[in-house]
């Protein structure tokens, strides 16, 4: 079994550069935004702003009408949002002589410096505000009309430094699964896990704090759980496999992520374990989503104690895209293997094994 340890000490931190795809703001301009006395609108604007911004995640292309369309603010509440930002001086109105279309209104920025470790310029996803398939979590989170939830997302992004899993690290925030069984398939062994109803152990405080918060970013589906498989290192830290068993949204398993085909596949080798055989992909992910169990396959014995499930944003920042890309490889190599194991043991079903590898 491939691992790697989640502690969070010792963690190499992420280094965005300034780019397309994701906006690099500063943390002390996020505090200070947070002070002012409508903080959910004008933190809202400035993101939105943040998207439009140039290669140096300084000048702006769009004004107001950014701000109404990637924050869903009304007109009169995206002027107010800009006088405020103005007035604190968190952003700045060019001269007009500086904008081509004089009717337009254009901003800067200030550049996003690290001036301590708490303060350390972090990158927000485009995505994250702006989306061309509906609606995005920003103004998803501006509906709610509550800035916890919103402030909560920020946070989880500038604590999210864990470059292996993606997530944020096993020591600020997880939930442990229960093992359900073990089952014996020639010289491998079929471990399955269920999530607890022990709800997340969380040590980070700004995190415990908000509870409710983060209930409603889940109910939102701007988190998921990633479910690793897990066993302890030498040292009492957790280690986890490379590749997660799947994911968890609001409490159910989800097929549309890289994890999914391998969630869905390692279900139905525990269904033909049993002696069932789902006759399509459908009955399978209704069986797998009742079922709400992972299954982590390897050699027997093996040094499985248990399985985590740990918190991430749906909306990441890779800003050369090869993590993504890996990441989609990798699934995509485990679950062919499971392919192959239920052609090995399986044959009659090796159909709806490759059906159920492209349903994702």
């Amino acid at each position: 079994m491939t691992t790697h340890s989640i502690q969070s000490s010792g963690r190499q931190q992420k280094q965005p550069k300034a780019g397309t795809g994701f906006s690099l703001l500063d943390g002390r301009q996020i505090d200070r935004i947070a002070e002012l006395p409508a903080p959910l609108e004008s933190t809202a604007a400035y993101l939105a702003l943040a998207v439009s911004t140039d290669a140096k995640n300084s000048e702006t292309r769009g004004g107001r009408k950014s701000i109404q369309t990637y924050a869903g603010l009304s007109r009169g509440a995206a002027d107010r949002a800009v006088a405020a930002l103005e007035e604190a001086g968190i952003i700045v109105r060019l001269p007009l002589e500086n904008i081509r279309n004089p009717r337009a209104v254009r901003f800067i920025l200030p550049p996003a410096e690290a001036a301590t470790p708490q303060s350390a310029p972090f990158a927000v996803p485009n995505s994250f505000s702006y989306s061309r398939r509906g609606t995005s979590p920003l103004t998803k989170l501006v509906a709610q009309g509550d800035f916890g939830p919103l402030a909560l997302a920020l946070h989880l992004m500038r604590q999210n430094t864990d470059t292996e899993t993606d997530c944020l690290p096993f020591a600020q925030i997880h939930r442990k699964l229960t093992y359900v069984c073990g089952n014996s398939l020639g010289a491998l062994r079929l471990h399955r896990f269920a999530p607890s109803d022990d709800g997340a152990t969380i040590q980070d405080t700004r995190i415990s704090g908000a509870r409710a918060d983060l209930a409603v970013l889940e109910a939102l589906r701007i988190v998921e759980w990633a479910i690793y498989a897990a066993r302890p290192g030498a040292g009492g830290e957790t280690l986890v496999t490379s590749t997660p068993l799947g994911v968890l949204r609001h409490s159910s398993p989800v097929i549309d992520c890289p994890e999914g085909s391998l969630g869905i596949l390692g279900h139905l080798l525990v269904e033909l374990h049993a002696g069932r055989s789902p006759d399509t992909v459908g009955e399978l992910m209704k069986a797998w989503k009742a079922a709400r169990s992972f299954t982590f396959i390897a050699p027997a014995p093996s040094k499985v104690t248990g399985a985590v499930a740990l918190l991430r944003l749906r909306h990441q920042v890779d800003p050369t895209g090869l993590q993504a890309d890996e990441r989609r490889c990798r699934c995509r190599r485990n679950a062919e293997d499971l392919v192959d194991l239920v052609a090995e043991f399986f044959p009659d079903a090796t159909e709806l094994a490759e059906a159920a590898l492209e349903a994702e």
